[in-house]
């Protein structure tokens, strides 16, 4: 099967689900991935133009967000230049036997010249409550109605989360089937080293690596630093403006780490914790780094909700800043070791959930 496969996610960019799933495609498919182009020369490295390897084929695309700087003009007016830029690809579409798109915003780009039936549609989060999108109203309303129409034709529609799903049926109203192929972990983590030499962590650390915004819990975090005086809360991720914003002495940004280190990252804490606010766009989500701080095998706090009541073998689930201090302590008690069999447990749930047993998933809907 040949698959033309459109992310907007930047190929080099922090790796998710867009492009774990490609990969996970390209073993038995030959897979074209089109993916927005950074055009930021500082970040420019995180594009990989015309590369791939075997039956994986890098190509990237411009696109342009011109709703942010003409707010008084219709967006279906702007959206015709980034149609005129996709344009430029020259892709022959009838040599595709489905066409997987990542987001809604392509499918304004392609439907008239596909047959909509060939599209799979994986929705991975709730487009319409990301801070970007709220913060223009002309564009949220333009990707609603895009969204609808894109839901109502596609071929097959799938989400990572239970909630997402019902989010999407409550909303737009369109019944059909809804597919949830929840997130999951790469197998590449199977194989990373435990310990770095240059990658050494104080006592008593409790990690987070991941994305760093709005959804971030740091006043949790200020208060139990303040509450806890012999722990550090260490954070591996892009920080934006936060490392400016949120100061402590104990509140250690460490930036991003290459993905090779995350395991050693893990390994070297004392507990891995995901302190998020519980926000509509939460909601949606299944939390990837939930699938690698259990292969791990350490302490895991994770803020209590509908997905990651899934983990809740695995994961202390915490509702308030006084249930966070409680697995805190009860982390540092175990020196953040589980028993072997604890940890055997944890690694086979993980083993269980990988990128390839959900592009598996996918292949057999589309077998249907």
């Amino acid at each position: 099967m040949k698959i033309l496969y459109i992310s907007h996610v930047t190929w080099g960019w922090m790796k998710q689900r867009p492009q774990f799933i490609a990969e996970q495609l390209a073993k038995k498919n030959q897979v074209d991935v089109y993916y927005r182009k950074i055009l930021n020369p500082k970040l420019s490295y995180m594009n990989k133009d015309n590369l791939g390897a075997g039956n994986l084929k890098l190509y990237s695309f411009i696109t342009l967000p011109l709703y942010r700087i003409f707010k008084f003009l219709p967006v279906r007016w702007l959206e015709k230049v980034n149609k005129w830029l996709w344009s430029f690809n020259k892709i022959n579409y009838s040599q595709y036997d489905l066409i997987y798109l990542c987001d809604c915003s392509a499918y304004e780009r392609i439907k008239d010249k596909v047959d909509v039936g060939k599209i799979l549609y994986d929705c991975m989060d709730d487009k319409q409550s990301f801070p970007r999108v709220l913060a223009y109203p002309k564009y949220r309303k333009y990707c609603f109605e895009l969204e609808r129409e894109l839901i109502k034709n596609a071929g097959i529609v799938t989400c990572t989360a239970d909630y997402l799903r019902d989010t999407l049926v409550k909303r737009f109203g369109v019944q059909r089937d809804y597919v949830v192929i929840n997130n999951a972990i790469s197998t590449n983590l199977f194989y990373q080293k435990e310990v770095y030499d240059d990658l050494s962590l104080p006592e008593n650390s409790f990690t987070y690596i991941g994305t760093v915004a709005e959804w971030f819990d740091f006043d949790l975090v200020i208060n139990v630093l303040e509450k806890v005086k012999n722990i550090y809360i260490i954070i591996f991720g892009p920080p934006g403006n936060a490392e400016t914003k949120y100061k402590h002495d104990r509140l250690v940004f460490k930036g991003t780490i290459t993905h090779d280190k995350v395991l050693a990252a893990m390994k070297a804490s004392t507990g891995l914790i995901m302190p998020f606010k519980v926000n509509d766009l939460i909601r949606s989500v299944n939390p990837v780094k939930l699938y690698e701080y259990i292969y791990a095998g350490k302490p895991t706090a994770a803020i209590r909700y509908e997905e990651s009541e899934k983990f809740k073998n695995f994961v202390y689930l915490y509702s308030t800043e006084e249930e966070f201090i409680n697995f805190i302590e009860k982390a540092k008690a175990c020196k953040g070791n589980y028993t072997k069999d604890k940890q055997d447990e944890m690694k086979k749930f993980a083993s269980e959930n990988t990128w390839d047993a959900r592009a598996n998933q996918i292949l057999n809907i589309i077998k249907r």
